[in-house]
């Protein structure tokens, strides 16, 4: 059997961990927008989507992604009705 790994490991690759903390480009395509309208909703006067930073670096975690995108829809619903 011929092994996957450079370094002659034959063990079996382990299934993918889903991710709970998003880099900004992924959580663009997650969202459906592109950068610079996410680091426009990042600020106060935006749509205050959630964040935090390590050192210079933005993350984003995917169940407070989701709960900012439901009430986004359920603001849109209300204002429809």
């Amino acid at each position: 059997m011929n092994s996957i790994y450079r370094d002659g490991r034959d063990d079996q690759p382990k299934a993918e961990i889903p991710a709970i903390l998003l880099k900004p480009e992924t959580a663009c395509k997650s969202l459906s927008m592109s950068r610079s309208t996410l680091e426009k909703n990042l600020f106060p006067n935006g749509l205050r989507i959630p964040y935090f930073r390590n050192g210079s670096r933005l993350f984003f975690d995917v169940a407070s992604l989701q709960e900012w995108a439901r009430r986004q829809i359920a603001k849109q619903q209300e204002g429809a009705a």
